[in-house]
């Protein structure tokens, strides 16, 4: 088992965008809120007010994954990450469409493509006596070149994009720490249960966290193919 840390890159022959700025990536996932105006009704000196507060509602939370490499410069190492059921995640955000207090009342081209696709029954140009029309979200990605932390088994295989061999990170199964190596290694209760949790079913686990990748030195990949370094619009999706 080893901890890698490379620059992501696409293992597929088409671009994977995200919603909010279609930047190039391998993972995303967006959050989407609403505004919506509660009516209740209180008791003021036996009379019965009507009054109205505003609280925001979720009307999604969803993430995607493709495969992809660790690369440090070419040196690579392949992760099944369209595969979601093994992959663990912990990224940070990138993007809040609510910075500052500000709203948005109609989405960026990307997320509206994204609402039409995967949200249909939801029209969010819709607006009524308790629909405000005000939204929020924020997103997070994995970048294409952005320096990513996983930890997992290294085996042999075969890549699927180009048939060559290459190693691949395969997922963790909490039965390959025995006890033994646990009590040696000083894991309290907590250590332990946290690896059986993180590893049932087996995953293998990626984080973008700035503790586990800064101070690792990689090579960003070089001469990427256009659909990794900018949107190109019809070689690629967004979901």
């Amino acid at each position: 088992m080893q901890n890698v840390v490379g620059c992501v890159t696409l293992a597929t022959g088409q671009g994977y965008y995200s919603p909010v700025d279609r930047s190039p990536c391998v993972y995303f996932r967006i959050r989407i809120s609403e505004e919506w105006r509660e009516v209740y009704y209180v008791n003021v000196d036996g009379r019965r007010e009507r009054c109205v507060r505003k609280t925001w509602k979720q009307v999604c939370d969803e993430e995607r994954f493709t495969d992809f490499y660790l690369q440090d410069g070419t040196t690579k190492i392949y992760v099944n990450g369209a595969n979601r059921g093994m992959c663990r995640v912990q990224s940070t955000t990138d993007y809040f469409g609510s910075s500052g207090g500000r709203y948005w009342d109609a989405p960026p081209p990307g997320v509206q493509e994204f609402i039409s696709a995967n949200l249909p029954q939801w029209d969010w140009q819709s607006k009524n006596e308790h629909r405000t029309g005000r939204y929020q979200f924020n997103e997070k990605k994995f970048e294409i070149n952005e320096k990513v932390a996983a930890f997992g088994l290294i085996t042999a295989g075969v890549d699927p994009m180009t048939n060559q061999a290459v190693k691949i990170l395969s997922p963790a199964s909490s039965t390959d720490l025995t006890e033994q190596f646990m009590e040696d290694h000083k894991f309290t209760d907590w250590d332990k249960r946290s690896w059986k949790e993180m590893t049932s079913p087996p995953a293998v686990l990626i984080s973008d966290d700035k503790e586990f990748t800064e101070n690792v030195h990689v090579a960003p990949a070089q001469n990427l193919p256009s659909y990794m370094t900018q949107y190109v619009a019809g070689n690629g999706n967004i979901y």
